[in-house]
């Protein structure tokens, strides 16, 4: 069942990540909000923006929740952009 559609902006803050323990801040725009089905939003880790796709389906007990992140160029900066993401996103969300 669809609520609504919300849009706006995301503001993220990763404290003491990964292996330096790091703080990451950053942000961008919310296209889309679907409660239970669909979280998308934009934002530019790299050189140009990516956009972030969060797909929620129910699963067992709870939420299986499939990432798709894209829009990265093949420049040198984007690359490692991208490489730094998945690495996170993995973290993350295994956290």
């Amino acid at each position: 069942m669809v609520y609504g559609s919300y849009t706006g902006e995301i503001r993220l803050r990763w404290a003491n990540f990964g292996d330096a323990n790091v703080i990451i801040e950053d942000g961008g725009k919310i296209i889309e909000s679907v409660p239970n089905e669909t979280f998308v939003f934009q934002w530019s880790p790299g050189e140009g923006t990516s956009t972030v796709t969060f797909h929620l389906e129910p699963y067992k007990a709870g939420t299986l929740v499939k990432l798709e992140e894209t829009g990265y160029s093949n420049t040198n900066n984007d690359i490692v952009a991208c490489i730094g993401c998945a690495t996170g996103w993995g973290e993350a969300l295994t956290l």
